[in-house]
């Protein structure tokens, strides 16, 4: 079988500065912009302002009320388990659970009534999305999303395809990931910041916090399984870093996040006869070699992962 790898190809970040998970505030920005950026600064800031103001009382009162789902009260909603009575809301949601279906369909009608109730933007993100808290009012299910702007609807859909690959793994290794809606579909838009308009919205549980920069080697041996993990299932994640990584006191252990430009790796198969087969393969004077090339691209792309997280947290 021939291995084809393709990089994603880099496009601009989501907003003027690159801004990392967990690392950099949106409203920090304005600070870096200099003297000659005051103007910017100001108007940004005034945008800010009056997105904070659409949120209402109510709204932001229960945001405070709420504390985010277990993983393992988000993956039984999925996966229709039973309700986990550890979850901090777990008296919220009901005797009898719903099934993953009507939590989709009541969270669509939530957003399409309004984006001001059960939403609160965190206030951080990364070069493709920035992060919301979001509760489901009628049940109390608590969980983050990732909203992303027109131009990068592309790169969450292409994460979404990396969860449904990371099934699996999803509450232990990797964010449970509850799935995404488009807002325009609704007519909506979320007006996040200056040039910021959000359209896009992916949900996933709340991975935990960040590790300790310094944490050494027993952060580095969790950082290190959970990637194994990922690997075996077939991904490559293309971007290991400090700030795509989470502390998670409840599956002691780190979580890995920010999949939109990892690599998914076509699963073994038994090949097509050339009569059956779809695609036309390219004739090359070895196919051997083809596929030895393929083979070396794809070990050099897991080293180059391995690599990085050898290097992670450090002392």
């Amino acid at each position: 079988m021939v291995v084809t790898i393709t990089r994603r190809k880099y496009t601009r970040p989501l907003i003027d500065h690159p801004i990392y998970c967990g690392a950099v505030n949106v409203n920090e920005l304005e600070t870096r912009q200099g003297q000659s950026g005051s103007s910017v600064a100001t108007r940004r800031n005034q945008q800010n302002e009056a997105n904070r103001t659409h949120v209402t009382k109510r709204s932001r009162q229960r945001g405070l009320e709420y504390q985010y789902c277990t993983q393992k009260c988000l993956s039984g909603l999925i996966n229709d388990g039973p309700i986990d009575h550890d979850c901090p809301n777990a008296s919220l949601h009901g005797r009898q659970p719903i099934n993953h279906a009507t939590f989709l369909e009541l969270l669509w009608k939530q957003l399409e009534a309004s984006l001001d109730d059960g939403i609160w933007p965190l206030g951080i993100g990364g070069s493709r999305g920035v992060l919301f808290k979001v509760t489901l009012l009628e049940f109390g299910y608590t969980f983050v999303s990732k909203g992303t702007v027109r131009a990068f609807v592309v790169d969450l859909e292409h994460e979404a395809a990396v969860y449904a690959r990371l099934k699996p793994l999803q509450d232990t290794y990797v964010p449970v990931f509850l799935g995404a809606t488009d807002l325009q579909s609704m007519g909506k838009t979320y007006y996040y910041d200056h040039r910021v308009y959000v359209v896009h919205m992916s949900f996933m549980s709340w991975g935990g916090t960040r590790p300790d920069p310094h944490g050494g080697e027993r952060l580095r041996e969790k950082a290190a399984l959970s990637l194994r993990a990922i690997h075996n299932n077939g991904v490559i994640h293309g971007d290991v870093r400090g700030a795509n990584m989470l502390c998670s006191d409840e599956m002691d252990g780190i979580m890995v996040i920010d999949f939109e430009r990892a690599l998914l790796v076509p699963s073994p198969r038994p090949p097509l006869s050339p009569a059956r087969s779809p695609i036309k393969r390219l004739r090359t004077e070895d196919p051997g070699q083809e596929r030895s090339s393929s083979k070396r691209g794809l070990q050099h792309l897991l080293a180059s992962d391995r690599a990085a997280v050898s290097h992670l947290f450090e002392e």
